[in-house]
């Protein structure tokens, strides 16, 4: 069982920042997800994470405007569904 601490990082640009995390928090698990399907997928494994990284305005104009980071904080915030 892994003691550390379980971080999302929920951003368009996750890849960027998960070699810096995994360096500096090595027992921590790190679960990247890039955009909404990933970000939905993760939520769905994991009943909870200690810490969420959310890019608010996703890096990304195009899905911007569909999909940011107060959508991943709403999800984050939905009750768990099996």
């Amino acid at each position: 069982m892994q003691d550390g601490p379980r971080i999302l990082v929920a951003a368009a640009l996750g890849k960027i920042i998960e070699p810096l995390l995994r360096q500096s928090m090595i027992d921590a698990k790190v679960r990247i997800a890039e955009d909404n399907a990933a970000v939905q997928h993760a939520i769905n494994d994991r009943l909870r994470f200690d810490v969420a990284v959310v890019d608010l305005t996703w890096n990304d104009y195009a899905v911007e405007y569909s999909f940011d980071g107060l959508d991943v904080l709403n999800a984050l915030r939905q009750p768990f569904a099996s």
